[in-house]
């Protein structure tokens, strides 16, 4: 029984060591990569922004389609964020609704801003202030959602830490006992060798 015991705290401990290693591994990739994405995607959505504005104020006729590339450029940030190992469920979904919004707006800026360009001082025209005050509602909104995601990934990592602290605690402990019941069945082994000794 002894033995089975040993063995027994042996697999136990290999195994807990190596989920521990496991999310130990995981936890750069996560920290750096999504922090990174986020950050893209944030300051990405920032230059979007920008080049609507580009086309009111600068009539720079080709801002649209920088727009629309900057928005895929965050979409593709966002795929990328998805896949990122250790990545909870609920932030996949958050990710998900991230990238409705923001294909929303992208259509709707798309649609009103090159209605606008096709006519003459359309600043001038009340019907295009209103429908681009409706989109600075939107982008607004987009803002407010990508700092909640950005909350959440450092919410995520910081739990992953705690995790992992855990984890390695428990780890510490398992080596700790199996290095008493060494001592325990050493000690034991070099008894009933005396005793047979002995006897």
């Amino acid at each position: 029984p002894l033995v089975v015991l040993s063995l027994s705290l042996v697999y136990f401990g290999y195994e807990t060591m190596r989920k521990v290693q496991e999310q130990i591994s995981e936890i750069p990739e996560f920290a750096v990569t999504a922090t990174e994405l986020v950050y893209e995607a944030v300051t990405g959505f920032d230059r979007q922004v920008r080049f609507y504005e580009d086309l009111v104020f600068m009539y720079d006729l080709n801002a649209i389609e920088k727009a629309e590339q900057a928005a895929a450029q965050i979409s593709e940030n966002f795929r990328k964020l998805k896949n990122i190992k250790g990545i909870s469920k609920e932030t996949r979904d958050k990710l998900d609704g991230s990238l409705k919004l923001l294909k929303d707006y992208t259509v709707s800026a798309g649609v009103v801003y090159r209605e606008m360009s096709r006519t003459e001082n359309y600043l001038e025209n009340s019907e295009n202030a209103k429908r681009v005050r409706n989109l600075g509602k939107e982008k607004d909104h987009l803002e407010a959602v990508f700092r909640g995601l950005s909350g959440v990934i450092r919410q995520e990592l910081s739990r992953k830490i705690v995790t992992v602290s855990m984890a390695a605690k428990t780890r510490n402990n398992i080596n700790a006992l199996f290095s008493c019941l060494v001592i325990t069945v050493s000690v034991l082994i070099i008894f009933l060798l005396i005793e047979r000794s002995v006897t």
